[in-house]
């Protein structure tokens, strides 16, 4: 079951080409410690020249997000929370990623 919760700052996005980051999304807001699967994220993010390509995982296929250069862009993905009860957003494209990840839901 899914469960809707109010947007919830998870963490911000500075990446530079080939930089990742891993945001613990359990305990934040009313996201439980235990028992979730997966977190329902929107990702507002500004592409520095030469845009970013986002690989946004917890576990298993990344799901893979494209951000022109010089434009600021929102996606909303379902992700698999890891092992560690974290989320992993890595930047393989040639330019910079700046923004911010929001919890709006989880399912157990």
């Amino acid at each position: 079951m899914t469960r809707q919760i109010t947007n919830v700052l998870l963490g911000g996005l500075s990446l530079g080409s080939g930089a990742s980051t891993s945001l613990n999304v359990l305990g934040k807001g009313a996201i439980p410690t235990q028992g979730v699967k997966s977190v329902n994220v929107a990702i507002v993010v500004f592409g520095g020249p030469g845009g970013a390509t986002l690989n946004v995982t917890g576990s298993g296929t990344p799901s893979v997000v494209s951000v022109p250069a010089m434009r600021a862009s929102t996606v909303a993905l379902t992700v698999p929370v890891g092992s560690d009860g974290t989320v992993r957003i890595q930047n393989t494209g040639t330019g910079s990623a700046n923004g911010s990840v929001f919890g709006v839901a989880w399912t157990g």
